[in-house]
């Protein structure tokens, strides 16, 4: 529930819309909607902050939550890439890549050229 809730508030700070919420958290569009007035969350809030803002990144090395892993895991077995994974959790790219290999994930192949295109594929 946690992992969910941590979810919901960044993609609706992201500016993402309810209908694309509810079918990213497998829920409907009023289920979305009760549990952010539930949490206080405001879709008004994000526009006036602006939806094409990036979301605020974390400090270097900061430490990683426990449903922090869930939803890397969860997102990046739902087919999430490591940059759509690093923007919906504020993180960087490295950052998500490097939490994806201490998981267990491992680099199909791992070269200069993908590491540096951000390309490499993760197996498990």
């Amino acid at each position: 529930m946690a992992e969910e809730e941590y979810l919901l508030s960044t993609m609706i700070l992201n500016g993402e819309n309810a209908a694309y919420i509810a079918k990213r958290l497998n829920r409907t569009t009023r289920a979305v909607r009760r549990r952010a007035e539930v949490l206080k969350l405001s879709w008004k809030a994000a526009r006036a902050r602006g939806s094409n803002a990036p979301p605020a990144k974390r400090p270097a090395f900061a430490r990683w939550k426990a449903d922090e892993e869930l939803a890397v895991e969860r997102l990046f077995k739902a087919g999430h890439s490591e940059e759509q994974i690093s923007r919906q959790l504020g993180r960087t790219n490295i950052a998500v890549r490097s939490r994806l290999y201490k998981l267990g994930f491992k680099m199909k192949s791992f070269s200069s050229s993908t590491m540096a295109q951000g390309d490499g594929d993760l197996l498990r």
